[in-house]
């Protein structure tokens, strides 16, 4: 795991890299392995965070092949971000401030990122996206959101992506890209 999802992991919960990825996937309503080059790289889902007002949290965890593989990754990150937004209209959890990559991440992703707050001593911010803030240019009749709200037509998140990554179903709904255990091509 990244060292700066170790140190994350060890501030908000005290657990261990396998018992953190043990304790999300057994949270989660949605959660997925990413393999790269035949490795399990990354680990990512949903927990629900208040079903009635349709708020997931998202999370993962990954080792640093997610970051020598960053353009595959952000191109296949933006297909797992709107299909979470298809479940959950809006998406909030809490980041290490210190883990500089995942904030320029989310806000690559469109997260909003909140002040900074001090939970058991170390300081995190709370992200935030609503699906009504993901815009997609749907051609000469309009814009829509991540769920195909708006004028014009279906959302449409073109992904793309090389060879080597592939992502694995455990099991919960859908995968994140084709089939469990076909490539995101």
């Amino acid at each position: 795991m990244r060292q700066a999802d170790r140190d994350e992991v060890k501030a908000a919960s005290g657990k261990s890299p396998a018992e953190a990825l043990l304790f999300s996937l057994r949270k989660s309503t949605l959660a997925w392995t990413g393999i790269i080059d035949g490795r399990p790289e990354v680990m990512f889902g949903v927990g629900d965070l208040n079903i009635l007002a349709g708020i997931g949290a998202p999370w993962l965890l990954g080792t640093d092949a997610v970051e020598q593989h960053y353009r595959q990754f952000l191109r296949h990150s933006v297909s797992w971000r709107d299909q979470l937004l298809e479940r959950y209209p809006i998406l909030r959890n809490f980041v290490d401030d210190r883990n500089t990559v995942s904030i320029r991440w989310l806000r690559w992703l469109g997260f909003k990122l909140h002040d900074p707050v001090v939970i058991g001593g170390h300081v995190f911010r709370i992200f935030e996206l609503r699906s009504s803030d993901v815009r997609y240019h749907d051609g000469p009749d309009g814009w829509v959101d991540a769920v195909g709200r708006g004028r014009g037509g279906a959302a449409r998140a073109g992904v793309g992506g090389g060879q080597s990554v592939q992502r694995a179903n455990h099991g919960h709904e859908r995968p994140a890209c084709g089939s469990p255990g076909e490539g995101c091509d």
